[in-house]
């Protein structure tokens, strides 16, 4: 674990920190300790959320191993009722989810450029190629993807991130992939080193509470959500116990504004063309951020 004092984006170190805890599953499966008290700490200049400590690349990895198998399930399961596994098995296989979110993508995309011309594609922690558009179906498409899941039809692996010293992509998409991660600024590195001159790109990420509020708006949600009779009712609908129940840190260590995505985009030298807030009707969101970027 690492703890940081200034912003994992834009490095302010103009922040207001809230107390809370790592849940009881993510406890137990990234460091095998009990639940452990954590800040929630929200950057005033970029809008950005996130949790302090971060866990490190090796520590993640404890995680994200055997993503979604039967192990991960059960060890969920334990801590959290809910998460059975059916509801398991349902994620990213769910028919009309990924067709929801195949639908929102490529609505959001129509006529910003020619998808015809398209003729390579990567999906950055695209688990089996599922979510990968119908538009590109005659193209050469990839997953680079750390859980190692069987693949879809026509599919190919990135097995290693050293293959982008001979592989670029005309299109690279990463959905719901930097919400998870320690250090965005890798994930957005690695990206490039698939990319050329003429590389499109779409990112996704779930708009969650709390970063569906703005400014004092936040602070406001957060010392609601601490009144003791609210950290009780969370703690039942959740499973949570009501010590972890203030916003626990999960699997989700970042929430985004459309201010800080943007900031980390443009940061790496893309050029952000539109990144908006849309409705969806999949998953434990309601809304998501779609940005479309190109290379400056």
């Amino acid at each position: 674990m690492k703890s940081v004092e200034n912003c994992v984006i834009c490095g302010s170190n103009d922040l207001t920190g809230y107390d809370t805890y790592c849940t009881p599953f993510i406890a137990e499966r990234i460091w095998n300790a009990a639940p452990f008290p954590v800040k929630l700490l929200h950057c005033n200049n970029c809008d950005f959320i996130f949790y302090s400590p971060r866990p490190e690349d090796n520590e993640l990895e404890k995680l994200y191993k055997n993503y979604r198998g039967p192990e991960y399930q059960k060890q969920r399961e334990k801590f959290e009722k809910g998460y059975t596994k059916e509801l398991n098995e349902s994620i990213g296989n769910n028919r009309l989810e990924v067709e929801e979110r195949k639908s929102n993508m490529s609505a959001f995309l129509e006529g910003r450029f020619d998808t015809g011309k398209v003729k390579s594609v990567l999906d950055y922690g695209g688990d089996k190629g599922q979510f990968i558009l119908d538009e590109f179906n005659t193209a050469e498409r990839y997953v680079y993807e750390i859980s190692d899941n069987p693949l879809c039809p026509g599919i190919k692996r990135i097995v290693d991130i050293s293959e982008s010293e001979d592989k670029k992509f005309d299109f690279i998409l990463c959905c719901h992939v930097l919400e998870h991660a320690s250090n965005p600024h890798f994930i957005i590195n690695r990206i490039k080193k698939f990319s050329y001159k003429n590389t499109k790109f779409y990112f996704e990420v779930p708009v969650l509470f709390p970063s569906m509020f703005k400014g004092d708006l936040i602070n406001m949600f957060f010392k609601i959500l601490s009144f003791p009779i609210i950290l009780h009712i969370y703690s039942k609908i959740t499973d949570y116990p009501e010590k972890t129940a203030f916003f626990p840190m999960h699997e989700h260590i970042n929430f985004f504004s459309l201010r800080s995505l943007k900031q980390l985009l443009e940061l790496h030298d893309l050029s952000v063309e539109v990144v908006s807030a849309r409705k969806t009707h999949f998953g434990v969101c309601d809304r998501i951020l779609s940005c479309y970027a190109k290379m400056k």
